[in-house]
């Protein structure tokens, strides 16, 4: 499976724990939208504040990755310290200049 660089650089800055690497992912007005959170935040500030204040240690590989010029939608599998471990999300990334845009989390 080959992962868009983009795309492996979020998996890699989250398992590590890199915000510098994470936030480097968004452009500065991104929106990330965790919907079983029902959290939507706006702004790299706000990306910050989010990954820097994350209640579990969670560890996520992708299992599936389609992706047109402008849009990935990338399945993974996330483990960690939380209730029903492991859980499975679908990413759906939009990208601006190769950077993401809108980055919404979704079980399923």
């Amino acid at each position: 499976m080959k992962i868009p660089k983009i795309a492996e650089t979020l998996i890699q800055a989250s398992n590590e724990r890199d915000v510098e690497m994470y936030l480097s992912c968004f452009t500065q007005n991104a929106i990330y939208a965790d919907i079983g959170e029902k959290e939507t935040v706006v702004g790299k500030k706000a990306i910050e504040k989010n990954f820097r204040e994350m209640k579990y240690e969670v560890h996520t590989e992708p299992t599936h990755i389609e992706e047109t010029s402008d849009k990935i939608t990338m399945k993974v599998k996330a483990t960690g310290n939380f209730k029903g471990s492991p859980l499975h999300f679908e990413y759906q990334i939009k990208l601006q200049s190769g950077l993401i845009q809108d980055l919404k989390i979704d079980l399923i």
